[in-house]
């Protein structure tokens, strides 16, 4: 009977030693956060035309290859932020897809609970203001054409992973923050005499909580 004891005891001795250590070598995550973003001007050649900066909701889905250096990504992040122009104000629903590459300058390690990256990739910034007829916006020398509302644009970013060793339901859980750039190649406007107006710059900071798994 002592001698169970005593296997029982080490075993469950060595449990908060072992979560930490499981927690940290892992393939992929799974995570969900929020914070803010901020938008650049979509007319470069007049008055200001932006929305204005605020919440943010963002999610993510990745996997890393052989040591854990490099891993591919795939993003989404949601807001509806007021737009005004012309004395009037309405809500904007902009979405952010991405699919990128992220680079660890330090391999994954059972020991390490800080796990710095970079991240580089493509993706579609969607600012929301539908479809129609041209809009004339008076004195900002900028016009929506009514169907352009969708953006190819490029990522880049630099965040950081905190790997305590918690879990929930079997699920090692850790935090990442993120800050980002999703740059807009073109503005979703234009000059009064068709040009393009661009870049624009959409900066989000994102704290989250990411699920460890370990992926075949």
């Amino acid at each position: 009977m002592r001698k169970t004891r005593g296997v029982a005891g080490a075993l469950l001795g060595a449990l908060p030693a072992a979560g930490p250590l499981a927690a940290q070598d892992y393939q992929g995550t799974v995570g969900y956060g929020g914070g803010g973003i901020w938008f650049g001007d979509f007319n470069g050649s007049g008055a200001a035309l932006a929305l204005e900066g605020g919440w943010l909701a963002a999610a993510h889905a990745e996997h890393y290859l052989g040591s854990g250096r490099i891993g591919a990504r795939l993003g989404a992040a949601f807001t509806q932020r007021p737009f005004e122009a012309a004395g009037e104000a309405r809500d904007i629903n902009t979405w952010l897809f991405d699919a990128s590459v992220l680079l660890r300058p330090l391999p994954v390690d059972r020991r390490r609970s800080v796990v710095p990256f970079v991240s580089l990739g493509a993706g579609v910034v969607s600012y929301g203001f539908g479809e129609g007829r041209p809009v004339v916006f008076e004195g900002s020398d900028a016009v929506y054409p009514g169907d352009d509302d969708r953006q190819f644009a490029v990522v880049g970013g630099l965040g950081i992973d905190f790997v305590p060793g918690r879990s929930l339901w079997g699920t090692p859980l850790g935090v990442r923050l993120e800050a980002a750039d999703h740059v807009a190649l073109e503005s979703p406007f234009e000059t009064p005499g068709g040009d393009a107006l661009g870049p624009v710059h959409n900066v989000r900071v994102t704290l989250g909580l990411i699920g460890l798994v370990d992926l075949p």
